[in-house]
This record gives C-alpha cells, sequence and structure tokens, in this order.
C-alpha cells in the first residue's frame, strides 16, 4: 500500500514499506537472516492527473444536483430578464405582467417583511393578468395594495384566490386537475387559468393549447413561453 495525500486538486503519492519480516534462514540461525521489503511504486504523472479530474468531475455532479432540486422548489427572481420592457406585452389576448417590472418589483407582498413582488408575487401577478384582460385596471403593483387593504392575503403575502372576486372581474371556481382538452376547452371559453409548475414552487397563467400536451403562457417570473401538461401540479381556475 502507499500513502497518498489529496493537496488541492493534485494527489501526491509516497512509496512506503507494506511488507517487512525477519526469515531466520536454514536452520533458524539468526546470522543468516534476511529482511524483506517491498514498495509500490508511484503513480506516474499522467494517472494522478486523470484522479484530479475524476474528483473534480464528481464534485460538479454533485453540486448540480443540489442545485437543481433547489431551483425546482424556491423562485428565484432574474432582473436581467425581466427589466426588459419588450416583455410586457400581450400574448394570445392576455395581458402579461412581469413581478419584477421596476415599476412595482421592490414593493413589499402583502404583510411579508423582506418579502417583495419581484421574489415572491407569481401567483398575484398571474391574478393580476387575468383580471387585465377582462377589463380591470389593474397590475401587480396595484392589485397587491388592494389585497393588502381588503384581506386578499392569508399568512401575510399567501393570495386568498376567491378574494379578488369582489372586484366584479372573475369567478373563482376552485382548485381543479383537468385533462389537456379540458385545459383547451377552459382557454377557448375564456376561463383564467393560474398554473402551479416547477414542482410547486411557481405560478403562471396559461394562454393558449399549442397540441402535444404543450401550453402557451405568460410566465411572470422567467422567460419561459410554454409548459407540458406534466410540468402542471396543480391549477386555480376564475370564469
Amino acid at each position: 500500500m502507499h500513502n497518498s495525500h489529496l493537496i488541492g486538486d493534485m494527489v501526491r503519492s509516497e512509496p512506503r514499506n507494506f511488507f517487512s519480516m525477519r526469515d531466520p534462514g536454514l536452520g533458524g540461525n539468526p546470522d543468516r537472516a534476511r529482511t524483506f521489503v517491498r514498495t509500490v511504486p508511484e503513480l506516474d504523472p499522467y494517472r494522478s492527473a486523470m484522479f484530479s479530474l475524476v474528483l473534480v468531475l464528481v464534485a460538479f455532479a454533485a453540486i448540480s444536483t443540489v442545485r437543481a432540486h433547489e431551483d425546482a422548489n424556491k423562485f428565484v427572481a432574474d432582473e436581467t430578464v425581466f427589466k426588459n420592457p419588450s416583455l410586457n406585452s400581450t400574448s394570445y389576448g392576455w395581458t402579461e405582467y412581469k413581478q419584477c417590472d421596476s415599476q412595482w418589483g421592490s414593493q413589499e407582498l402583502g404583510t411579508c417583511g423582506g418579502t417583495t413582488i419581484c421574489s415572491a408575487g407569481c401567483a398575484m401577478s398571474s391574478v393580476a393578468m387575468i383580471i387585465a384582460t377582462k377589463g380591470g385596471a389593474y397590475n401587480p403593483g396595484n392589485l397587491d395594495s388592494w389585497l393588502t387593504q381588503n384581506g386578499g392575503y392569508s399568512g401575510g403575502c399567501n393570495i386568498n384566490w376567491a378574494s379578488v372576486d369582489a372586484l366584479g372581474y372573475t369567478t373563482f371556481v376552485g382548485k381543479q386537475d383537468p385533462t389537456e382538452q379540458e385545459i383547451c376547452d377552459g382557454l377557448a371559453a375564456g376561463h383564467g387559468l393560474v398554473a402551479n409548475v416547477h414542482n410547486g414552487g411557481h405560478w403562471v397563467l396559461l394562454t393558449a393549447c399549442l397540441g402535444g400536451d404543450v401550453f402557451a403562457v405568460n410566465d411572470p417570473g422567467y422567460s419561459t413561453t410554454s409548459y407540458k401538461h406534466s410540468d402542471i401540479v396543480d391549477l386555480a381556475v376564475y370564469h
């Protein structure tokens, strides 16, 4: 065996005695005793470099797995995308808002200190798109203010879906788990469908059926323009 020391990204191998014994020789005469020492040669530079590369790749894979898990469950705003005004347009007839728009992105969401519309206002921003499309003069900024003043949040900043019905533009039906065809029928009827994606960590507004189990969306938090039916883990339905 040999003694290996990990130093940064390099491996240093040193020869070490791993077997030593006294051989009494013929007839057990200690004067004829012999000592045997065996050593293992050092790794050549090429093998050392390859071993270091494997360690780096394993570490990178582990970090990537952790980050993928975190991204799937926690929304993180990308302000570089959201500050592009060209993204605030319409999509298949639905008004589109970005939660990190400079007009309201830094506004506190509900009464949750330290939480802003930019960091956690995806569901509320999606509902604002529905109301604006149906004729209400609301955007994420003034809808957040209205919800805060009229009991529209629970726990400080979790939207009470039915609370916006008081504005007179929507009727919240409830949470549903529809098929692809049922979603397409709902969109054709002008229903507002807010879909929960990213393994439950993000909300978007569905805007059209693209076929093949894919839906166009107005995503308030990312530049994503479509999601699959299999990406949807919950659906809030407004008529």
